[in-house]
C-alpha cells in the first residue's frame, strides 16, 4: 500500500489548509507588495511608484488586509512628518519559497504558452497558404 502524502480526514473545502493561505494572497496586488516586501522594507509611497496600476486607495486597502493576516507589518518612526515603512513578518517571510516557485511556474508556463502559440500561428499560415 502506498502512504499517503495528505492526511486528508476531517478536511473539507472550509478548513483546508492550503485554501486558507490562498486566501490571504487574494487580491490584485497583495502578490506583488510581498515581492517588493522581499527586496526589503519600502514607504508606502515606494510602493505607488512601483505598483503605479494600484490606486492608493486599493494599495493601502490591501496593505491594511495584510498587516491584519499578519503577513507584514508598519512601523511608524516618531519623526515630523512621521514616517512609515513596511516590511514583511517572519510568517510572510515563510512565503518567499512558495512565491518564488510560484513565480518560475508562471514563467516558465507563459514561455510554453507563447510557443503554442507560435506553432498554432506557423500551422495556420502553412494551411492557409497551401489552400
Amino acid at each position: 500500500m502506498v502512504p499517503r502524502k495528505y492526511v486528508l480526514d476531517g478536511i473539507s473545502n472550509d478548513n483546508c489548509p492550503t485554501r486558507l493561505i490562498l486566501s490571504l494572497l487574494e487580491g490584485k496586488w497583495k502578490i506583488l507588495i510581498l515581492y517588493h516586501l522581499f527586496n526589503g522594507e519600502k514607504r508606502p509611497s515606494e510602493l505607488e511608484r512601483n505598483i503605479s496600476d494600484a490606486s492608493r486607495q486599493v494599495l493601502t486597502s490591501q496593505l491594511r488586509e495584510l498587516e491584519t493576516d499578519g503577513l507584514i507589518e508598519k512601523t511608524i518612526y516618531a519623526e515630523v512628518p512621521p514616517r512609515v515603512e513596511y516590511s514583511l513578518t517572519p510568517f510572510g517571510w515563510r512565503l518567499e519559497p512558495l512565491l518564488d516557485l510560484l513565480f518560475e511556474l508562471g514563467h516558465e508556463h507563459a514561455r510554453q504558452i507563447r510557443a503554442n502559440q507560435q506553432m498554432a500561428q506557423t500551422k495556420c499560415g502553412k494551411m492557409n497558404g497551401a489552400s
